[in-house]
């Protein structure tokens, strides 16, 4: 069960930026650990002031793009993100639990 989780963890130790998934650019690479047991849940290279910024324009054009869409898909889409985050609840909370070293209860309230 863990290293399913841990899997799919993984697969989010980069940056999104403008659509897709990047490493950032610096040569610093950060260990994300569980503050209790100290075991490294997953590493990623650091974004630079330069990723920053890329991440700044990207956003800024998605927010136009976003501006355009009618109310109606834009509630479509927040239904799919609710009911992405009901169908993936435990595999949510456990990622909670281990990055913040807490209990289940703590990151069920997160």
């Amino acid at each position: 069960r863990e290293m399913f989780y841990m899997f799919q963890y993984e697969e989010l130790n980069k940056q999104f930026i403008g659509g897709r998934w990047r490493d950032g650019s610096s040569r610093n690479v950060l260990e994300n650990r569980n503050p209790y047991t100290q075991k490294v849940i997953t590493s990623f290279q650091k974004a630079t002031s330069d990723d920053v910024d890329a991440a700044y324009r990207a956003a800024a054009l998605a927010k136009q793009e976003w501006d355009k869409v009618n109310p109606f898909k834009k509630r479509a889409i927040l239904e799919k993100a609710v009911s992405f985050i009901e169908e993936h609840e435990e595999a949510i909370i456990y990622l909670i639990m281990e990055e913040l070293g807490g209990t289940r209860l703590k990151a069920e309230r997160s």
